[in-house]
């Protein structure tokens, strides 16, 4: 009977289920106090029935649920629990992603950066959680190493060491965070247009600064298949193009993609650094491209720097 039942139900996009007749929610021609208190239960009963059973729970327990399903599609069931948990707090994200790799504090990192959810506020608590680590781990190391050599110092001495190690160690740990050597860079970070000088939106901005501490933690510029750098050429984000060519990007990955890109979205400033400052070559593609496209400034400034037309491109010009 279930079955028939949802047949006659509309559902949208977010899985809520409404129903198909206007009865619960619409306004009745009788007054309250001639409604059977019975039958206004059953009602009530209906509409809650009609819902998940998961959007009734307290929103602690939903973000306990949450933590141990470790399934990252369960935000995106319905209105109400992307509302509670794709908004959740900091603390929740991180017991989850901790759960979801074995507490492993590095492999937690590594994955969250590919969500959405993960902002550079969320970075730094791993940091502290990272740093708090290695300072136990330390500290363990070098209580065992004098421990191992107790036998061969005088009580003095090793009194000596104990009070000096704190202070060294501390002054060491300060500033440590965890590595990205050589990790792809999250695609989703690349997908906004807005530009930093004109970026109203935190999330733009929040995109920007995770960017930069990916890279300067040692996060490939290139990887994935040049995706970063082709992006924002295809945005106009000369300022991120200029950052990534910075930290090591290679701008004629993909038969000068980036290039290509940007020349047919007639973006010149940003096509005269590619052919001026880094000394990309343009190919025929490109000037094809533009061809194409009747861009004939940019396809004369592509032959000024090189560029030679096939037979496809004359058969457009």
């Amino acid at each position: 009977m279930s079955g028939l039942k949802r047949k006659t139900q509309d559902t949208d996009d977010w899985g809520l289920v409404y129903s198909s007749s206007s009865g619960t929610d619409t306004d009745s021609s009788e007054d309250d106090d001639d409604i059977d208190p019975t039958s206004r239960s059953n009602k009530r009963y209906k509409a809650n029935k009609q819902q998940p059973f998961l959007i009734q729970l307290p929103h602690e327990l939903l973000c306990e649920i949450f933590i141990l399903s470790s399934n990252p599609s369960l935000p995106v069931v319905c209105r109400s629990l992307k509302y509670h948990l794709y908004h959740c707090p900091d603390s929740v994200k991180l017991r989850w992603l901790l759960y979801r790799h074995d507490n492993n504090i590095q492999a937690a990192f590594y994955g969250g950066v590919l969500f959405p959810f993960f902002t550079t506020r969320l970075l730094h608590r791993m940091d502290y959680v990272y740093h708090n680590e290695q300072l136990t781990a330390d500290s363990l190391m070098r209580v065992t190493t004098e421990t191992s050599h107790s036998d061969d110092n005088d009580s003095d001495t090793v009194s000596n060491n104990n009070s000096d190690a704190p202070v060294t160690l501390t002054a060491t740990m300060a500033t440590t965070t965890i590595p990205y050597t050589k990790k792809k860079m999250p695609p989703h970070l690349f997908n906004n247009a807005a530009s930093t000088e004109t970026a109203d939106n935190d999330n733009d901005n929040d995109n920007d600064k995770m960017i930069t501490l990916l890279l300067e933690r040692g996060g490939s510029a290139d990887k994935p298949k040049g995706y970063p750098l082709i992006k924002c050429a295809q945005l106009g984000r000369l300022d991120r193009v200029q950052q990534l060519v910075k930290y090591g990007a290679n701008p004629t990955l993909r038969n000068n993609m980036a290039l290509r890109v940007c020349a047919a979205r007639n973006n010149m400033e940003m096509v005269l650094y590619f052919l001026d400052q880094l000394k990309v070559t343009p190919d025929s593609e490109t000037l094809r491209a533009c061809a194409q496209k009747k861009l004939w400034n940019m396809v004369q400034v592509l032959v000024d720097h090189g560029a030679v037309p096939d037979m496809n491109t004359v058969n457009f010009v």
